[in-house]
């Protein structure tokens, strides 16, 4: 479990005693708004069954962000094995796809880490709290996964790509490689550079 204070933010860990429902599901409502998952098949669902098995099997590594105890978004850092991270990067497998391999056959200790992703509500970006809650998952993966995890990711927005931007610096300094894919489809790209959550650095 962890929590970090940020003077009137805090990370948490989904495994930390006290939080309820309505917090699982204010994260939940934000990653939607940010992500639009129920518009794309390829994309990890945001639903009630997919929240319910992170917090039943990896809930260590969804970190919620909260503003005065209120949840205002939330990062997710999920235990991957090396096969189904060679294979999402080689456009193998979908994160649709990524996810569904990954519920048959969650790693623990796992050796990779996949970024799914940040969301943070538009009143409270630009504050760092994407990045902070980034460090914070990291820190959580290393002790209880991996001490040298590789780390990977989906980069089909601009928001992503800056925030991953941001975050090398601090991987590089422990000795840690971040790895993209890049959505291959211009048009596809096109049109999904225009969801997720912008500035949630």
């Amino acid at each position: 479990m962890s929590a970090c204070d940020l003077g009137g933010y805090a990370i948490v860990s989904a495994a930390r005693p006290g939080l309820d429902e309505d917090d699982f599901r204010q994260a939940m409502i934000i990653a939607e708004r940010c992500f639009q998952s129920a518009q794309d098949a390829f994309q990890m669902p945001i639903e009630e069954g997919t929240i319910g098995w992170i917090r039943a099997t990896i809930p260590a590594h969804w970190h919620l962000i909260q503003h005065q105890g209120k949840v205002i978004g939330s990062t997710l850092l999920m235990p991957t094995s090396s096969a189904v991270m060679a294979a999402f990067l080689a456009d193998a497998l979908t994160e649709a796809g990524l996810f569904a391999s990954a519920r048959q056959t969650c790693p623990h200790p796992a050796d990779c880490g996949y970024w799914a992703g940040t969301s943070v509500m538009e009143a409270h970006r630009r504050r760092g709290l994407g990045l902070a809650s980034l460090n914070a998952a990291l820190q959580v993966f290393i002790a209880h996964e991996h001490p040298q995890p590789t780390l990977y990711y989906w980069s089909y927005s601009a928001a992503g790509q800056r925030l991953a931007q941001r975050w090398r610096p601090a991987l590089a300094q422990q000795g840690l490689r971040l790895l993209e894919r890049r959505e291959p489809d211009s048009e596809r790209h096109d049109r999904l550079s225009t969801q997720g959550c912008p500035n949630v650095e």
